[in-house]
């Protein structure tokens, strides 16, 4: 259950930060993925297994350009800048 509340906290944190809108550039469809494969957090719900929802088969990720996206937009540290 902690997992699922996990994932569902960091979907939602990654809608109010931009994540894949309905465009081409964060590449979303209807505010998520536009082909869910695997374990991905801005996935749309109906696609992913309760299996999947509950951790039962791995990790979650971004996928690779909602990561990008995410580490350009978030604050950096000094030493980073």
């Amino acid at each position: 259950m902690k997992n699922q509340m996990n994932k569902a906290t960091a979907h939602e944190c990654g809608h109010l930060l931009g994540l894949v809108a309905n465009s081409n550039v964060l590449d979303g469809i209807g505010g998520h993925n536009p082909s869910p494969s695997g374990r991905r957090i801005m996935n749309p719900g109906p696609s992913t297994s309760f299996f999947h929802k509950l951790g039962r088969y791995g990790s979650w990720s971004w996928l690779e350009r909602n990561a990008g996206y995410l580490k350009f937009i978030l604050p950096k540290k000094e030493e980073e800048k």
